[in-house]
């Protein structure tokens, strides 16, 4: 359903999306260069892997969206995305419908076997300097956290120590990104 990319796209200023998703691929990306917010709804989201480029010398202040889902819209956000002056950092995120086939690793009691992210960055990862991420999730409670593997099916690790909030739950700060 929705539009299907057959190469890769480069969005570059306002996007809106209203009607029906917009499917992407690994080789098929779609990559968004402004730093502005972008619409999607329940209905209109990416299904697959987005790209958001982030300027040199960004500081804090910044709150990106990635407006991605498979079967639902589950939306992920950099949250205070800190780059150095070298140059751009783009980075994509990616949500899977499934279990990641990984363990609890330190912190961590159990994991969440409907879902799971990948936030990886595409190039410029030197200068990425630090950013959160903040995911929306229905029934969070106070022993919910985020956690992170280098490999899909690896040992996740919380990297969250702030109790979620109205629905969402950010990370600490992250100098590289995974699942």
């Amino acid at each position: 359903d929705g539009l299907f990319l057959d190469r890769p796209v480069t969005v570059n200023s306002t996007m809106t999306m209203t009607s029906g998703n917009i499917n992407t691929t690994s080789t098929n990306i779609m990559t968004f260069v402004a730093t502005t917010a972008i619409t999607a709804s329940a209905t209109s989201y990416i299904k697959g892997p987005f790209a958001r480029v982030i300027p040199a010398n960004q500081v804090a202040g910044l709150t990106l969206n990635y407006p991605v889902g498979k079967d639902t819209l589950k939306p992920m956000f950099l949250v205070n995305p800190i780059t150095n002056a070298d140059g751009l950092t783009v980075i994509s995120a990616e949500v899977f419908e499934g279990n990641s086939g990984g363990t609890p690793g330190t912190g961590m009691l159990s994991l969440n076997t409907n879902r799971y992210f990948n936030a990886s960055i595409v190039s410029g990862d030197t200068n990425l300097v630090s950013t959160q991420v903040r995911l929306t999730e229905v029934n969070l409670t106070t022993t919910s956290g985020i956690g992170r593997s280098q490999t899909v099916s690896g040992a996740y690790n919380l990297v969250s120590s702030a109790l979620p909030s109205g629905g969402t739950i950010t990370t600490d700060a992250l100098t590289s990104l995974s699942y």
